[in-house]
C-alpha cells in the first residue's frame, strides 16, 4: 500500500549500504516520516542525502570553466548543513559513475536507476576519459587530505578550482600583457610631448619599455 519511485529506493539501498535488515528499518522510518505516498525530495531531505543534481551540475561547470558557479554550489551545500567530507566523496563517486558509463561492457558495475542512466550516458559522452580520469584524482586527493587540512573549506575549494581548470586553464599571462600594453601607452605619450618641445632628443622604443615593464611584473607575480 506504498507508492514510492525507483529513486527512492534506490538512495534508500545506498543509505543501507549492502544490509537488508538496514534497508527494512530505514524504508519503515521513511514511510513514518512521509506517509505512504513517497516522494523522492522528502526521501533526500529526512535521510540527508544529496540530490544527484548537485553532481551533475558541477560537472558542468567544470566542463565549462565555470568556477564561480561551482563555488557557489558548494557553498549553497554547506549552507543546507550537508557534511563537506561527504560531499567530496559523493563527488568521486559521481566521477566513478562516469568513468564506468563511458565504457558501455561496465553496466554490470552500475548501481543506478534506469531513468539516472541515461543522464549519465548523456554527461559522459561529453566528457573525455582524460578529462574523467584526472578530475577522479583530484578528488580522492581532496579526500586524502581533508583531515590534514588546516583550513577544510578552502581545501575542497581549490580542489574545485583545479577542477574547473582541467579543461579550460586560466591566462597567467594576462598580467604581464596588460602591464605592458599600459606602458607602451605611456612611453607614446611621453614620446609625442618630447617632440613638441625638443625634437632631436630619442625616446626609448616603446616596445622595450614595455617588455621591461612587463618582465618586472612577471618577476613580481612570482617571487609573491
Amino acid at each position: 500500500g506504498v507508492n514510492i519511485d525507483d529513486e527512492s529506493l534506490h538512495v534508500i539501498a545506498q543509505k543501507a549500504d549492502g544490509a537488508m535488515r538496514d534497508a527494512l528499518t530505514i524504508f519503515d522510518q521513511t514511510v513514518a516520516f512521509c506517509g505512504t505516498d513517497v516522494k523522492y525530495e522528502e526521501v533526500l531531505k529526512n535521510l540527508n542525502v544529496l540530490d544527484y543534481d548537485y553532481s551533475f551540475n558541477l560537472v558542468d561547470a567544470f566542463l565549462s570553466g565555470d568556477y564561480g558557479s561551482a563555488l557557489l554550489k558548494f557553498d549553497e551545500i554547506l549552507s543546507k548543513g550537508f557534511n563537506a567530507l561527504h560531499f567530496c566523496a559523493a563527488l568521486s563517486s559521481h566521477f566513478r559513475d562516469l568513468m564506468v558509463t563511458k565504457n558501455g561492457g561496465l553496466d554490470a558495475l552500475l548501481e543506478l536507476p534506469d531513468s539516472l542512466k541515461a543522464r549519465y550516458v548523456e554527461q559522459a559522452s561529453r566528457c573525455s576519459l582524460k578529462f574523467l580520469y584526472d578530475a577522479l584524482s583530484i578528488t580522492s586527493a581532496c579526500e586524502a587530505g581533508y583531515k590534514q587540512a588546516v583550513n577544510p573549506r578552502l581545501h575542497i575549494e581549490f580542489a574545485l578550482m583545479k577542477l574547473s581548470f582541467l579543461m579550460k586553464a586560466p591566462d597567467a599571462s594576462r598580467p604581464v600583457v596588460e602591464a605592458a600594453k599600459v606602458a607602451a601607452g605611456a612611453v607614446r605619450k611621453a614620446e609625442t610631448a618630447g617632440s613638441a618641445t625638443e625634437p632631436a632628443t630619442s625616446v626609448t622604443e616603446p616596445v622595450e619599455v614595455a617588455k621591461v615593464i612587463g618582465a618586472g611584473v612577471l618577476s613580481n607575480v612570482t617571487s609573491a
